[in-house]
């Protein structure tokens, strides 16, 4: 996946959007490079840069908040969806 997002080193049209419910619950959204998860249970959400982190290790959800702020519009659209 990596692979493919550097290769078109754009940010895509619109994010992309994710949910998965097999273990817990999550919503995720992704532009570029850039990747927002939201786990409503636990109250948690986490930014990664996977130009910097491809392996999803440093939340930098707080040093980055000009990059969060519009994944975490998209991905509201899909977390409040029942």
């Amino acid at each position: 996946l990596l692979a493919e997002l550097q290769r078109d080193a754009g940010p895509p049209e619109a994010p992309v959007l994710m949910t998965s419910t097999l273990h817990r619950t999550l919503f995720g959204a992704a532009a570029g490079l850039d990747k927002l998860v939201f786990e409503p249970a636990a109250g948690v959400a986490a930014y990664y840069d996977l130009a910097q982190d491809p392996e999803e290790r440093a939340n930098r959800i707080d040093a980055a908040p000009e990059r969060v702020a519009p994944l975490a519009c998209q991905l509201s659209t899909v977390a409040r969806k029942p």
